[in-house]
Formats: structure tokens, C-alpha cells, sequence
């Protein structure tokens, strides 16, 4: 390309081999286009036009860099959203507080509980309310969950299979354990007359001395949103 691309008079020159575009400074490929200035005069008004005339080169490559620009614009829309998702993904890190179990919260409903280290996430519902861990050495199942309405304390006992051994109804929470078929049930629900949050822990009755600290420990863990 030639150094100079117009006449001293503002005249183009070879205006076949150049795209003609209001000029743009930002752009940082000099060599691939010049610019000039006509200076208009209408009465006592004196304006300037500036343009830039670009070859076929810089052009192909001005179009280039536009591409650049929304393929980066995209990509960052991608990951904006994608970041979003993540922040909403449920957490399960070690806990800071207790050796042996791991911190769980729940994105959707906010509440979070202790789990021990030997149970395995196994399962996590597409509506997002809960989780279900599993330790299958001792054959133990931790559901997790909670829901936008209140699960009656009577209507639980009413519909459990089994024999209840203990249960006990404060103003925010309710507890139940049962038996049924060899297996110890122990469920605490933290309820509002909106949602309710709770877990329940299955394991062998032969595990019951074992499992009364871990069993309590759970059950202290567990914290609704409306208590953080």
C-alpha cells in the first residue's frame, strides 16, 4: 500500500482498490488503511469530515477483528452463565468444625447438615430439594430434603410403617424414630407454615449403640435457612 492515499486537495485515489468508512481510531493496524480530513465551510460555519479509506487487505482483516470481538463477547456471555449455575450447585466440603463428617448446603432452600465421611452422594432429585447418601459397608441410607410446605407432625405418624419407639413435637421441629423389619428409622423435620427441612437416617437396629453419637450429631447439624 502506498504511504500516501489522496492528493494534497483531499482527491482519493485508486478508490477501486479501497473501502471507504467513517474512521475509526481505535483501531491499532495502521498499515492497512490511512485516513484524511475534509475541511467543509457553509457561511460562517466550518466543520471537518475524517475518514478512513482501507485496502482490500485491511479490510478483510477489520472484519476479522469485529469477529474476534463477538466470538470473545459470546464466550464470556458463556461463561457468565455458566458460573451461575455453579454458584447455585449444592456444596459438600469437609466440614471445619467436625473431624470425619463433610458439610453439605443446599443451594435451592438453603439449609445445611453434617454428613459423615463414609457416605457416598448416590442420588441428587432434579428438583433439586435434597441429596441421598448412602454408606454401604454398614448398609446406611441419609436422605436429605426439604419442600414449600408443612409436613404435619400427626400426619407423619400416621402414615409410617412400623413400630415407633420415640417422637417428640417442639414449636419449630418435630422428631420420630421407628422400627420396621430389622432397620431403625430416625427423621427430624424443621418446619414454618411455608417450608420445612429435614433428613431421614436409616441403619440396622444391630447398629444402634454405634450409631447414637452419629445419629445426634446429624440431628444438631441440621440448620434451615431461617435459623442461619
Amino acid at each position: 500500500m502506498k504511504k500516501s492515499c489522496f492528493k494534497q486537495d483531499g482527491n482519493l485515489v485508486e478508490t477501486a482498490f479501497f473501502h471507504i468508512r467513517p474512521f475509526d481510531n481505535s483501531l491499532v493496524d495502521k498499515q492497512n488503511f490511512c485516513w484524511f480530513c475534509v475541511n467543509n465551510t457553509i457561511g460562517d460555519i466550518a466543520s471537518t469530515a475524517c475518514y478512513a479509506i482501507y485496502s482490500e487487505e485491511g479490510w478483510r482483516m477489520k472484519k476479522v477483528y469485529i469477529m474476534q470481538q463477538v466470538w470473545q463477547f459470546l464466550f464470556c456471555l458463556v461463561l457468565l452463565f455458566a458460573g451461575s449455575s455453579i454458584a447455585q450447585a449444592d456444596s459438600l466440603l469437609p466440614s471445619t468444625r467436625w473431624e470425619g463428617y463433610m458439610h453439605y448446603t443446599n443451594s435451592r432452600f438453603g439449609y445445611s447438615i453434617e454428613v459423615p465421611n463414609s457416605f457416598v452422594l448416590i442420588f441428587k432429585p432434579d428438583n433439586a430439594d435434597g441429596a441421598t447418601f448412602k454408606d454401604n459397608t454398614f448398609n446406611r441410607n441419609l436422605r436429605v430434603y426439604a419442600t414449600y410446605f408443612n409436613t404435619a407432625y400427626e400426619d407423619q405418624l400416621k402414615n409410617l410403617h412400623g413400630k415407633v419407639t420415640y417422637s417428640d413435637l417442639q414449636a419449630d421441629f418435630y422428631v420420630i424414630s421407628w422400627l420396621d423389619q430389622g432397620m431403625i428409622y430416625y427423621k427430624k423435620v424443621y418446619f414454618t407454615k411455608e417450608e420445612s427441612a429435614g433428613f431421614i437416617l436409616e441403619y440396622p437396629a444391630g447398629q444402634k449403640e454405634m450409631m447414637d453419637e452419629v445419629v445426634s450429631h446429624i440431628a444438631e447439624t441440621l440448620i434451615p435457612r431461617w435459623k442461619k
